[in-house]
């Protein structure tokens, strides 16, 4: 079965370090070995073991693969279900009622020149509407449709007022296909400012570089504001225990899935028991 070509990306990158520490004949054992020892976070683990599990298909070392995959799996989900956060990941929680003082503030200290004004970008772009992951990376701007090429995430601009985000490569694309977010009118103005460059020369992208360089910026960003360096998986929890404390229906529940790119059983996983989230 196809992958996104963003997890791809990423099950590269991982062969390429276990090449890098265990040699390019590495043997499913030796993979193994080092990532247990080297990566105590179990969900760590299980995106190593899928990565290394999807170059072996076909060959008998699938099933030694599977076999670990299956077993962290399980060790994941009994985790999952005690809904709590480590302490450390808890003291940079913040609730979402926080997040949206949040961008109040930064949106003050960015027009009295007290914020850098991508720092201001990725706080909006996490509080403003429902966060996805950090599928911003090297999202393109554009203002024709006819741009638009298969497995790219834009930013597309309709008009000075008006424009969407289009989402085609990320996690749960092959559950949805491509999606389309509206962008609300006070953030395309945020976003066509710093795609003019505020006069500097302009950028290409909403945000230029990976993945774990955005999840980095935003907490910094968030840090700087706030004095907590919350992450994108923790603003994520915030907008999902957020929105159960509304009692949702379960269309509601599916709707917002869609929106922050996820399925709606990750969505369920991302609930709070007693006032703290779920590690996801």
């Amino acid at each position: 079965m196809p992958i996104a070509t963003s997890s791809l990306k990423r099950y590269e990158a991982m062969r390429k370090i276990i090449q890098e520490k265990c040699g390019e004949n590495y043997t499913p054992q030796q993979a193994i070995d080092y990532v247990k020892a080297t990566y105590p976070n179990v969900s760590t683990q299980n995106g190593y073991f899928a990565s290394l599990r999807h170059f072996a298909l076909g060959t008998p070392d699938e099933a030694v693969y599977s076999a670990s995959a299956k077993a962290i799996r399980a060790e994941k989900d009994s985790k999952e279900k005690s809904q709590t956060l480590p302490e450390k990941r808890a003291k940079k929680m913040l609730t979402w009622p926080e997040l949206q003082e949040a961008y109040t503030k930064a949106k003050e200290l960015c027009e009295s020149n007290k914020l850098n004004f991508e720092k201001f970008l990725l706080i909006a772009l996490y509080t403003q509407i429902d966060p996805i992951r950090a599928d911003w990376s090297n999202m393109e701007y554009i203002t024709d449709i006819a741009q638009v090429q298969p497995d790219k995430n834009y930013c597309c601009f309709t008009d000075k007022d008006n424009g969407f985000f289009i989402l085609q490569d990320y996690k749960s694309s092959k559950r949805y296909g491509r999606v389309d977010i509206a962008i609300p009118t006070h953030l395309v103005e945020i976003l066509t400012k710093h795609w003019n460059g505020g006069g500097f020369g302009g950028n290409k992208y909403v945000y230029s570089g990976n993945t774990n360089s955005l999840c980095h910026a935003v907490s910094r960003a968030f840090e700087t504001v706030t004095g907590k360096a919350t992450t994108v998986s923790l603003i994520r929890h915030a907008r999902i225990d957020a929105f159960y404390k509304t009692d949702p229906t379960i269309g509601e529940k599916e709707d917002l899935a869609r929106k922050m790119l996820h399925s709606p059983a990750v969505g369920e996983r991302y609930r709070t028991a007693v006032g703290t989230c779920v590690n996801t």
